[in-house]
């Protein structure tokens, strides 16, 4: 999920590392990173956790040593996705071929990455909560939304307690929850709950996640908004008014910055307010790239944003 509070310029290298080989591999790391961080494409959101996962492993020995050079596979991967569709966005025109084959490509490697992670080795109980973040990250850009769960919680029983981590649970948990019991309503914007009682559960315990995120950091406007959303989503308005007022740098506050209390998106929402935009795209192309990407990625993540919104 960012470059939320976490610069390049503030990343050092730990003390504990202690051999040239660890050295060489979180070096590679933090190259990547440094990539990543010019993508347009990218949300703020995933670069805060690539960042969280590099200082996770920065504090662990040899042990996690098969971790972390799955964990470079995985950015490389990340870069070469992000570079391909700048120079998609770039064009003037496109081909639902390289959509669908630029989507199958990152699928592919997700899938190996995620395989080798799961075979990696863990030394110690840290480590092996550094491989569910990791897991967690795989299957969220492929949408597998309750792998996502199922390994950030994981990753907190294995004794992770970073804010970021419980935000990711409460965001993950609150989008499964609109996954599985809404559908479309009578208007594009709109949805139609199908079953009230586990919705609102599932939003409730997103709630409790995002309320185990709260660090007294800036970050705490986002961990605020969402609550507010999520209450509102089931229709606890007075409390998602208060939630919303409680916010740092609320409406009347004098020191408000803007970027700090504007809601966290994710990938695929912050991507649509990248600068750059894609060519229009006729409604027979879209139809017919959403067949080929069927079962694997949708159409709005492969553009980076919603092709209905131009």
């Amino acid at each position: 999920m960012w470059g939320i509070y976490l610069t390049v310029q503030s990343w050092r290298l730990p003390t504990r590392v202690t051999k040239l080989m660890d050295r060489e591999r979180m070096d590679a790391i933090y190259e990547k990173l440094r990539q990543l961080q010019q993508s347009e494409t990218l949300s703020l959101f995933s670069q805060a956790f690539y960042e969280l996962i590099a200082a996770e492993l920065a504090d662990e020995d040899a042990a996690a040593a098969s971790v972390a050079l799955a964990f470079v596979d995985f950015l490389a991967a990340e870069v070469n996705y992000h570079r391909r569709l700048a120079v998609l966005v770039g064009r003037d025109e496109m081909l639902v071929s390289d959509l669908q084959s630029l989507a199958e490509k990152r699928r592919v490697n997700l899938e190996a990455i995620a395989e080798t992670v799961e075979n990696a080795p863990a030394g110690n109980r840290e480590v092996k909560g550094i491989q569910h973040l990791l897991l967690a990250e795989c299957y969220y850009h492929q949408r597998k939304t309750h792998s996502v769960v199922e390994h950030l919680r994981s990753a907190i029983e294995c004794g992770l307690d970073h804010h970021l981590i419980h935000f990711a649970l409460g965001y993950n948990i609150y989008a499964l929850a609109v996954e599985d019991f809404t559908i479309a309503g009578d208007h594009d914007t709109s949805l139609a709950i199908t079953d009230q009682i586990a919705f609102q559960q599932y939003c409730l315990v997103a709630a409790s996640a995002f309320e185990a995120s709260f660090s007294g950091t800036a970050f705490d406007a986002q961990v605020y908004w969402w609550m507010g959303h999520v209450m509102e989503s089931v229709g606890m308005v007075d409390a998602a008014r208060d939630l919303h007022s409680r916010a740092p740098n609320a409406e009347g506050d004098s020191q408000r910055d803007d970027d700090a209390a504007a809601p966290y998106l994710s990938e695929f929402e912050e991507a649509a307010k990248a600068p750059r935009h894609l060519p229009e795209i006729s409604k027979q192309e879209i139809q017919e790239a959403g067949k080929l990407l069927r079962g694997s990625f949708s159409l709005s993540e492969v553009l980076g944003h919603d092709p209905g919104d131009q």
